[in-house]
């Protein structure tokens, strides 16, 4: 769990910057279309701003070093539900009546990053439906765009900043993304 806090870290680091270039357009916008600038309208879009950048951040950083060797998967895996096989034939000790066995169970089955995929992206599919008010088409469209938006950057390197793809591109990351978002 230690190689989430530095992507998240870096998000609170250039969130400052983000919410200064972001707040004098979105008052303008308040007070031109509400006659107000509403304290807890600001609230939520600071939030949902802080959230993608939370996303974009885990999903891309931390960049490898220049003399880093390639050690990670890279590439693109286009089989959709590829680690189904993993869990099905990992035997997992776990028993609901012993709690000292959930992690163990939840981290090594399998569903590890299905499920933190799914989670990622719960925010935004609540954020486009009740504060945004967008419907179930136009927010799923949207969690499957941020979903590709973000899948593309990883193959492409982050579009050449990195020296090197590092992460894969996974067509499951696309489903559950786009599951996490229209939950």
């Amino acid at each position: 769990m230690e190689r989430y806090v530095e992507p998240i870290l870096s998000a609170l680091l250039f969130f400052p910057v983000a919410a200064g270039l972001f707040t004098l357009p979105y008052v303008i916008y308040c007070y031109r279309k509400y006659g107000s600038v509403l304290p807890m309208r600001v609230v939520c879009v600071y939030a949902f701003i802080f959230y993608l950048m939370c996303v974009y951040c885990l999903a891309i950083l931390p960049f490898p070093g220049p003399d880093t060797v390639i050690t990670q998967r890279s590439g693109v895996n286009l089989i959709p539900f590829s680690y189904v096989p993993e869990i099905l034939t990992k035997p997992v000790t776990f028993s609901l009546g012993d709690p000292s066995t959930w992690g163990s169970a939840f981290f090594a089955s399998g569903l590890y990053e299905p499920i933190l995929n799914i989670l990622m992206f719960l925010p935004l599919g609540v954020f486009l439906r009740y504060y945004f008010g967008w419907g179930k088409r136009r927010t799923v469209l949207c969690a499957f765009g941020l979903s590709l938006f973000l899948e593309v950057t990883q193959l492409t390197a982050t579009y050449g900043l990195a020296p090197f793809p590092y992460r894969l591109a996974d067509v499951n990351d696309l489903i559950h993304n786009t599951l996490g978002g229209f939950l």
